[in-house]
């Protein structure tokens, strides 16, 4: 498996009203990229604005995911681990994991 670092665009989706409740759902096109650079452009350029994240990929598992330059964390004024997003969900909800990596 891939050890490298990749970077992903993945933008996420509130669901729900307050009745019921709301839930987040995280969407990817799986476009992967060698700089967070790179897939901050992505998403610029299909987006069309900067209301997305990026996920960073080692190993074919998410472990971190921000926005911008920077991911959410301890160190950046967050009090959970990940601003309390549950990275196993998004990769699941992504397809991240399921992802063919070259050798």
């Amino acid at each position: 498996m891939n050890k490298r670092r990749h970077y992903v665009v993945i933008t996420q989706q509130i669901e729900g009203n307050e009745r019921t409740g709301f839930d987040a759902y995280f969407y990817s096109d799986l476009k992967f990229y060698d700089t967070r650079e790179s897939a901050l452009k992505h998403g610029w350029r299909d987006l069309g604005h900067d209301d997305f994240n990026i996920g960073t990929v080692q190993g074919g598992h998410l472990v971190a995911f921000g926005w911008g330059d920077w991911d959410f964390g301890p160190d950046h004024g967050d009090e959970e681990p990940h601003a309390g997003y549950d990275l196993a969900e998004i990769e699941r909800q992504t397809c991240i994991l399921g992802h063919r990596w070259p050798s």
